[in-house]
């Protein structure tokens, strides 16, 4: 899923150049609710603090997809200020020290666990949401998981970074 916020040129004055948003709702910051209900009341059990324009934070996005599909929350960590500002929201720096997306937040325990970056949140997704019958993320033998971890970083080196 991917937001789409179209803009149009509105008619310019001269030397003005800026284009404005179609309709107000389209400059609302994007959200998705996926709400695990407990009891009467709805409690994200796991939470995931995300940016739709992050490649990094997407690829946590589709690990909880594919381990515990609808059974987790994704937040808008960045809060869209006019004209066209995004500011962190107090839940992303509290979280994390760095302040930047992905962090998955899990309450299931007694214990609140915060995992950040991206490579290391799809490896707690693999290890902490897994049941027998559930899809696995990487490869069994150590070896394999290796071969797929010098993959992975190559693919962030090469191709990401180019991007982002």
């Amino acid at each position: 899923f991917t937001p789409e916020i179209s803009y149009r040129p509105r008619q310019l004055l001269d030397g003005e150049q800026t284009h404005t948003p179609r309709r107000e709702e389209e400059v609302q910051h994007w959200k998705i609710y996926r709400i695990m209900s407990v009891g009467s009341e709805t409690i994200p059990k796991i939470e995931l603090l995300s940016a739709w324009f992050c490649p990094y934070a997407q690829r946590a996005w589709i690990a909880l997809e594919e381990k515990c599909p609808g059974n987790f929350t994704v937040s808008e960590a960045m809060e869209r200020k006019p004209p066209n500002i995004f500011e962190k929201t107090p839940l992303l720096l509290e979280k994390n020290p760095k302040a930047q997306v992905p962090v998955i937040i899990d309450r299931r325990g007694d214990a609140e666990v915060v995992v950040y970056e991206s490579l290391i949140c799809v490896e707690f997704v693999d290890e902490a949401m897994n049941d027998d019958d559930g899809p696995v993320l990487l490869p069994g033998p150590p070896s394999q998981r290796a071969n797929a971890r010098m993959w992975t970083d190559k693919f962030n080196n090469d191709l990401c970074s180019a991007f982002y």
